[in-house]
């Protein structure tokens, strides 16, 4: 339905984060001046905005030549958000047999109930929805209904080809072909309509069907449309040519025999043999053939399969959409995702029967080897919409139902899963701008059809691959439910800036700043600069070991006035890496800048920290090839300022590790080491004790049990080459409590010692890829 978007005023915020970036280039507006804030009701939808739907459900309309949602407020609502929102995340690791990400929650909400860890991440997983600007839990992810509970619109997916062809026992729907990720059922044998409509009894909850938060089913993923187990299409072999293929005994052969070529083509046999090249003397012949060829002489025959390719998909939509629509008529049918695009038959009749169209698609953006590969994508996503419009006029909206891409620097092997890898998390958060940018830039006779997005996916899969082997690095959180801070970052102003423009409103800009340096000061002092953004009132910077950001291993220093920092601590040896974002009024904020990296190195003894600029192997500016990673395969060791647990100076600490499973998993030796070397060497007086104050975090093993993290944790002092001391920390220390260690160096001629702490990682029970973290301090204070 046609309309305008009629303005009204809302005071109520339930989205109040503004914060709002355009682009990275390009000169800012005058932020001083008052910035229109946007207006959001409780399910998301744009406050101002008024649409024209009374059902109390989510609906598709088209609003001033824009394919938008309308929320059950009658607001207008743009779908972004992600898939797999899920407790278990991407799920167990078959090397592990259980999900590595469930466990690390179990560990930064430690409780003896899962049930209550669950409600803890739930309210987490909420609370960085609202960060983004996110409102819509993706496919593949937690029960709406029963988790996040009139918190956040979600959507339900079905499986309905898995179940007609595997769940009803001798009633299953015979199998058409195998395909790449589920069979294709015999669309035209009674039992796939008779299962398909069990199924959806089964499987739409009481519950679902009046609930306004629930936006619409999924009926399936990624079906084998092309033929065979095919990802593209080949006019030479089609889903056609697969039930040309079958046995006369199947209800798909006799349907092409009898009621395609018979009855809607009206064909005599005569005609056929005539229109194909063929000599069939009777139906029966036509029935037992096996394969028909394409004949460049004979054009009828493609021409033909292709309209039956029509007749299958438009069977398949229609048998699905009634099965949903019979118990729960209330909401959308979101359509059976495809898997970048579909023959143009399946679109076709996809659109007669589907509320919203949803594309899966892991396109790179002006890469030549995926445009060989899938198309040009405004070209393919402009084709596909074409096709709607075929028999809806209007056309149909559309959805990116998955999309992404991987970053080299998180240390997942990404060696399987869809899509393309870029080098950074920074390109990554790009790379989501650019795709959003790009589609939405698409307009067709005037239309503008894509009504949402949903990143794929929210949580890392395992290093050692989830159940299917894919092993990468789609999410926005790490394995360890870290946030990527500058991803998180980039992503909420992507969507903050796409809801001012769904507003009708101008979008604030400020820039990021640039001209990032980094100075060593005489004091071992780190000193941090950047250029001045016109309309910014304070900055923020991060500081981190590692170039992802991780959000638990990245300081964030803010309120900053003037255009340089020097940081509280004295950093350990090492690469670290910053970057600096700008913010103006009302909360407006910049991306971060572009992260510069710099190193920290030991003096020629190995004891002192580089303490000026003289000595340039020391200290170096702008690291672009070589960086650590949180994840590398052969586990990790490093030493955080952490300000957050006691106000006390530089000798305090965070120590993390992390054992990483594609080590053990290889058989390769697995390793963490960590060189104190927070100042000088550590002075020991004349009574001999080395003493230090611990606060543990707690891990759940493998095994079920809570155990300290410093239950795994060694202390090794070292005097020149000599080890002094080499054992574990002291067992079972309590977790979120200080507890003072003391080592006795009584008898010995010690006038200072190196500390380093390590993991043993053979130990019993060790929890791979968590993090053992601990935090130090008052070191021989």
């Amino acid at each position: 339905m046609k309309g305008f978007w009629h303005k009204k005023k809302i005071e109520i915020l339930i989205f109040p984060i503004v914060m709002v970036i355009i682009s990275c280039s390009g000169p800012s507006n005058n932020l001083k001046t008052s910035v229109t804030l946007l207006h959001f009701d409780k399910y998301g939808g744009l406050s101002d905005l008024q649409g024209n739907n009374a059902s109390g459900f989510f609906r598709a309309q088209l609003m001033d030549n824009r394919w938008v949602f309308v929320d059950p407020d009658n607001h207008i609502f743009f779908s972004v958000g992600a898939d797999g929102i899920r407790f278990s995340g991407a799920g167990a690791s078959p090397f592990f047999g259980f999900s590595q990400y469930t466990n690390n929650l179990m560990s930064i909400f430690p409780s003896p109930f899962q049930q209550y860890t669950k409600l803890q991440w739930v309210q987490e997983t909420i609370n960085r929805y609202k960060e983004l600007g996110f409102n819509t839990l993706g496919n593949w992810s937690e029960n709406g209904l029963t988790v996040f509970y009139d918190t956040i619109p979600y959507t339900v997916p079905m499986n309905f080809l898995s179940a007609v062809t595997n769940d009803f026992g001798s009633n299953n729907c015979p199998v058409v072909n195998k395909g790449f990720w589920t069979d294709f059922p015999d669309v035209y044998d009674p039992r796939f309509t008779q299962d398909a409509y069990a199924y959806a009894r089964q499987t739409i909850m009481p519950g679902f069907i009046d609930d306004p938060w629930l936006i619409g089913y999924f009926p399936d993923n990624e079906i084998s449309w092309f033929g065979g187990a095919q990802f593209w299409y080949n006019p030479d072999y089609t889903l056609a040519d697969d039930y040309i293929a079958l046995p006369s005994t199947y209800a798909g052969k006799q349907y092409w025999v009898n009621a395609f070529l018979r009855q809607k083509l009206g064909y005599t046999l005569n005609e056929i043999n005539r229109l194909y090249g063929t000599t069939f003397t009777s139906w029966m012949d036509i029935m037992n053939i096996t394969n028909l060829p394409n004949n460049q002489q004979y054009p009828q025959i493609q021409a033909d399969k292709q309209a039956f390719i029509y007749d299958i998909a438009s069977t398949y939509f229609s048998v699905t959409n009634g099965a949903i629509k019979s118990v729960d008529p209330n909401h959308l049918n979101l359509c059976s995702r495809f898997a970048s695009y579909a023959p143009d038959q399946v679109v076709q009749a996809a659109s007669n029967y589907c509320d919203v169209i949803s594309v899966n698609d892991y396109y790179a953006l002006d890469n030549t080897l995926s445009d060989i590969a899938l198309g040009d994508p405004v070209k393919r996503w402009s084709r596909m919409f074409e096709l709607t419009m075929i028999n809806n006029p209007e056309g149909k909206p559309f959805i990116q139902s998955e999309f992404g891409i991987r970053g080299d620097d998180a240390g997942l092997p990404d060696s399987k899963g869809a899509g393309w890898t870029v080098r950074t998390q920074n390109e990554r958060a790009q790379y989501y701008r650019d795709d959003i940018n790009r589609l939405l830039g698409i307009k067709i006779s005037g239309v503008t059809f894509m009504a949402g997005f949903h990143w794929f996916e929210w949580a890392d899969e395992p290093a050692t691959g989830r159940f299917d082997g894919e092993n990468s690095n789609y999410g926005l959180v790490n394995i360890k439910d870290e946030q990527y801070t500058t991803v998180f970052d980039s992503m909420a102003n992507t969507v903050r800036t796409l809801m001012y423009i769904l507003d009708h409103k101008n979008p604030p800009v400020l820039n990021p700043p640039d001209s990032i340096t980094a100075t060593m000061l005489r004091n071992d002092a780190i000193n941090l600069s950047w250029s001045t953004v016109p309309g910014a009132d304070t900055y923020e910077v991060i500081v981190s070991p590692y170039r992802t950001m991780p959000s638990r291993f990245t300081m964030r220093f803010t309120d900053i006035t003037s255009t340089q920092y020097t940081l509280p601590y004295s950093l350990p040896q090492g690469i670290w890496w910053f970057g600096v974002k700008a913010l103006g009024q009302n909360n407006i904020q910049s991306d971060f800048s572009t992260l510069t990296g710099f190193t920290v190195n030991a003096s020629m003894n190995n004891s002192m920290l580089c303490m000026d600029m003289t000595d340039l192997g020391c200290f170096t500016n702008n690291i672009t090839d070589t960086f650590p990673n949180p994840d590398n395969a052969v586990g990790d060791g490093v030493v955080v300022p952490e300000e957050a647990i006691k106000d006390t100076a530089v000798q305090s600490a965070m120590i993390g590790f992390t054992l990483n499973s594609l080590a053990l998993q290889a058989g390769l030796p697995v390793s963490a080491i960590v060189t104190l070397g927070m100042n000088e060497i550590v002075p020991i007086t004349s009574s001999a004790v080395f003493s230090f104050d611990v606060y543990p975090d707690s891990l759940y093993t493998p095994s079920g049990l809570y155990r300290s993290a410093t239950d795994f944790v060694y202390l090794r002092l070292i005097l020149g080459n000599t080890i002094l001391y080499d054992a574990p920390l002291p067992q079972s220390l309590p977790v979120y409590t200080w507890s003072t260690i003391a080592v006795s160096l009584s008898g010995m001629n010690v006038t200072g010692v190196t500390p380093e702490f390590y993991v043993d990682a053979h130990a019993k029970d060790i929890p791979y890829d968590q993090r053992i973290v601990f935090y130090l301090d008052n070191i021989n204070d």
